[in-house]
């Protein structure tokens, strides 16, 4: 490849890179690695790379650079600068200081697949439902996003807003209410059922009990009254099945109308109470409440073990009928270490796969981010490829002394042990000599036909493919 097309592969990944353990961030940075002066070849590369000088020197030369279309995704170089997760960040900011001296719009975006826009900003606080692990936020973000705000950028944010509200921090729904945003705003992305910013946000914080948000929120004229975009209930009565007395409370202080549970919610509530009086009471004369998965799946959800311990007591199994492993798959994923450690004491298997993501609870963790859920995980799972995932070397041994035939585990895409070596190769070197020693088959192919090698080498880890090399 010549090194215009190196450079437009590299904005491609770069636009991509998300952790610096995925492949396009590695891919991207072995590009770095063999070409010395692909960094500086345009400003492109520069903006991505965080070459300031060059940035610099390219904009004095041609300010109408700052504004114009790069790569393939024709993205202005702010919305490259602000998606790349290449280098520290560090000098991003005067990157982006330098980018609209020269002109560049601070409310540049893009509308994606799903219909949503897509702003700088957006790209600067990234997570989304996968969480920060996957798609972690500008270490530099909110500095930058208050320069671009103060620059005319526009507060509503509702796409970032949407991508950092699982986290527990609310300093960029402050950051954006500081510079404007208001009840009035309504989402820039298309939905079917579209309702306002704020009234959207504070449908989530209470159904996920998020106290501190709802009140900020609630503050700020979100209205008190409005309905859950996802399942129509008025917030109130949201607020009573997550068993959050507090978040009752605010509702009607902020003038939500009162409304009655009925039936199978009054379980439902008193489940996420922990009241174990009202959930006999009713269970006694309304037994089938303790089939319904509901309860057991919100408990799980947030995390909520005093409440999951009394569906136990009660005589619930810790499992869904049409989902096996659920319960312990979600507060796996949500990262609820107590919860799972009560799952596993009542017989949850950690090696059953979702039936349609087909990963298991530990793989849940692994993708989530969750070091300590991994950690108790693997010294409860049998599933040596998640074992192997996770860097255990001593689990992973423990589990081929008790049964060789392991070693020949596949998963749903056909890729066997070495194909799950962990990112670090200093963990990853002692795990393939052992399973290498074991017999593990290098030149073994999953169901696409590739081997261990042809996997690291697509996802640009040739630090691990040494240990594979056939």
């Amino acid at each position: 490849m010549t090194r215009a097309e190196d450079a437009q592969q590299l904005l491609a990944y770069a636009a991509r890179a998300g952790n610096a353990v995925s492949a396009s961030h590695r891919l991207a940075l072995n590009l770095l690695a063999d070409d010395d002066g692909l960094a500086a070849f345009d400003l492109g590369t520069a903006v991505v790379s965080g070459n300031l000088a060059r940035v610099r020197q390219l904009l004095a030369e041609d300010p109408d650079s700052a504004s114009r279309p790069l790569g393939d995704k024709a993205w202005v170089p702010l919305l490259h600068a602000c998606f790349s997760r290449l280098t520290d960040g560090c000098d991003t900011l005067a990157i982006v200081e330098a980018l609209l001296r020269s002109g560049a719009d601070p409310n540049a975006s893009f509308v994606d697949e799903h219909k949503c826009v897509v702003t700088a900003i957006t790209a600067l606080m990234a997570a989304g439902e996968m969480g920060p692990h996957i798609w972690p936020p500008h270490p530099h973000g909110v500095a930058i996003a208050e320069l671009l705000l103060v620059a005319g950028a526009d507060p509503n944010q509702s796409q970032g807003l949407y991508n950092t509200m699982f986290q527990s921090s609310d300093q960029w729904l402050q950051l954006f209410l500081k510079h404007g945003l208001t009840a009035e705003h309504w989402p820039t992305y298309d939905s079917e059922h579209m309702t306002q910013v704020l009234d959207f946000q504070l449908a989530w914080a209470i159904a996920n009990g998020r106290l501190e948000r709802a009140k900020l929120l609630l503050e700020h004229s979100a209205n008190s009254n409005s309905t859950d975009h996802y399942d129509g209930q008025c917030l109130h009565v949201n607020a009573q099945l997550v068993g959050d007395r507090g978040m009752v409370e605010l509702l009607v202080k902020h003038g939500a109308t009162p409304h009655s549970l009925q039936g199978s919610q009054l379980f439902t509530a008193a489940i996420l109470r922990a009241d174990r009086e009202q959930a006999k009471q009713l269970i006694k004369i309304h037994p089938t409440y303790l089939d319904d998965e509901y309860p057991l799946r919100q408990a799980s959800r947030l995390g909520r073990t005093a409440s999951v311990a009394l569906l136990l007591e009660l005589g619930r199994e810790p499992d869904f009928a049409d989902e096996p492993g659920g319960p312990l798959q979600i507060a796996s994923w949500y990262g609820h270490l107590d919860l799972v450690k009560i799952l596993i004491e009542h017989g949850c298997d950690p090696a059953v796969r979702h039936p349609q993501r087909g990963n298991t609870p530990i793989g849940a963790a692994q993708y989530a981010g969750y070091t300590e859920v991994v950690d108790y995980l693997a010294q409860h799972t049998h599933c040596v490829l998640d074992v192997i995932r996770a860097g255990k070397l001593e689990r992973v041994t423990q589990l081929l002394d008790e049964d060789p035939k392991r070693l020949h585990q596949t998963d749903k895409e056909g890729d066997g042990v070495l194909a799950c070596l962990p990112p670090d190769p200093a963990i990853a070197a002692p795990l393939a000599s052992l399973l290498l020693s074991r017999g593990a088959d290098p030149k073994a192919k999953n169901t696409n036909g590739k081997t261990a090698e042809d996997l690291f080498l697509s996802w640009g880890r040739r630090d691990i493919v040494k240990f594979v090399a056939l």
